[in-house]
């Protein structure tokens, strides 16, 4: 498909308001989803769900036993999907993609009765899948050996989607397994992969009908959600970043924070950064893993740096100690009643230079705010409920208001879900201060006294 163009017009938008530039960003994104060509997918109720995946505890050495015994656990504290990532179509542990391109469940031939299974839990079930790679052991790479962007790509070959027959192909593999398997949802992992490359042949190839390799993207990834919703139509596809922004929400309905094991800090930053510009659209965090020698407060930083955004989890469940399995329940189910609020419109990520060491989200006059360090809370009206999180090492949680702004009871939490205190606090004039305890959270509903 050649397309010609000799006239563009190029939209730039200039924002000179004095606004926080949370503000200005949402705005820009509301404002590219104006285009009719920048038309974000729909995102069902599950794309907004707590997730458990299975890469950081399982990687490829998955087990169905193992995996429903999880299910059943991890449906008990609060979550409602399963990815199940590298390894369901392969017998080969070699964390390579040499087996990549055919999505045959060598490892489960009976997966359709699987996913049956893993569903009689509660959970819906998702599969990954890396959507560029060929790999060459594949079947599909003596059929597309001469249909690739790059043999030289340093995990496995590229298939080259300016072909038909790769387009063709690709989608069938998603279509068929949603529709067999009856799954509620895709990880289509390595979309920025098909790109340029040193070797990527750009001679005429008449069995091609693309020159342009975006363009094939698109029009593959069009054909992909538009197929999978006749089959499901609330269907969860994840995308993660990198490969992020108001194109790609066309084509799916989950954007996660790009891969950041151990590192809460900067899942907390890239969460921020999705958010401002991604509007409705779900933004997940990278599933959360720790060592579980760690202390229930350290553990527990781990998965509340996340909750601005929709809480991924991969951790072994049934191996995890009781004190942080408490922890889990407690925030998850925290996380489940309050997440209106937390994945609200209104959401306001402060500090950037400080890694956003202050988040706030509000919804109906109800107010939650995260604090990752020693920085102020300043309040200017009053609110039906505050709930604050602290996420810092120290106690100390200091609130600055503008005005005398009422009554409020008040209810301390440790991490496991334990209340440690319960008080009447006035919140006047100027600074008032409230012990919370590491990873606790403090709850704050406004009373007329």
């Amino acid at each position: 498909m050649q397309i010609s163009c000799s006239n563009f017009a190029i939209d730039i938008r200039v924002d000179y308001r004095n606004i926080h530039f949370s503000e200005a960003l949402r705005q820009t994104s509301t404002w590219w989803e104006s285009y009719d060509e920048l038309k974000p997918a729909s995102v069902p109720d599950i794309a907004k769900k707590p997730l458990y995946s299975t890469w950081y505890q399982f990687h490829q050495d998955l087990d169905r036993q193992s995996l429903v015994s999880e299910c059943k656990l991890a449906k008990e504290l609060g979550f409602e999907s399963i990815i199940i990532d590298d390894g369901w179509q392969t017998n080969d542990n070699n964390r390579g993609y040499d087996y990549t391109g055919d999505w045959l469940p060598e490892r489960f031939p009976d997966l359709g009765d699987m996913v049956k299974e893993l569903k009689l839990t509660g959970m819906k079930v998702g599969l990954w899948y890396s959507v560029p790679f060929c790999g060459i052991k594949s079947k599909a790479y003596k059929k597309f050996k001469d249909m690739l962007l790059t043999t030289e790509h340093r995990w496995a070959p590229v298939f080259d989607p300016r072909y038909p027959e790769v387009r063709s192909h690709l989608l069938n593999i998603y279509l068929n397994a949603a529709e067999e398997w009856k799954l509620d949802g895709f990880k289509l992992d390595f979309i920025d992969e098909f790109k340029r490359y040193k070797d990527t042949s750009f001679e005429v190839d008449d069995r091609r009908d693309f020159s342009s390799i975006n363009s094939a993207v698109e029009y593959l990834l069009g054909e992909v959600i538009t197929g999978l919703k006749k089959i499901n139509q609330n269907i969860f596809i994840e995308f993660r970043q990198k490969y992020t922004g108001p194109a790609i929400r066309k084509y799916g309905n989950m954007l996660r924070a790009f891969d950041c094991p151990g590192d809460y800090t900067m899942n907390r930053v890239r969460i921020a950064d999705l958010r401002m510009l991604s509007g409705k659209t779900a933004v997940h965090a990278d599933m959360v893993t720790w060592h579980f020698d760690e202390t229930v407060e350290n553990a527990a930083l781990h998965y509340i740096n996340t909750l601005f955004g929709v809480p991924q989890i991969s951790i072994m469940l049934n191996e995890a100690p009781k004190p942080h399995l408490e922890m889990i329940r407690f925030y998850t189910k925290y996380w489940n009643e309050k997440s209106n609020t937390f994945l609200a419109e209104n959401f306001t990520p402060k500090n950037p230079l400080a890694n956003y060491s202050l988040k706030q989200a509000e919804s109906n006059n109800n107010l939650v705010v995260g604090i990752y360090d020693d920085v102020f809370i300043k309040l200017k009206t009053t609110y039906n409920s505050i709930d604050i999180i602290n996420a810092k090492s120290s106690n100390e949680v200091v609130l600055i208001a503008n005005e005398h702004l009422g009554n409020y009871q008040c209810k301390i939490f440790n991490c496991v879900g334990e209340i440690i205190e319960e008080t009447v606090v006035s919140l006047k004039t100027g600074a008032s201060s409230i012990s919370v305890p590491k990873s606790g959270l403090l709850q704050m509903n406004f009373i007329e006294i």
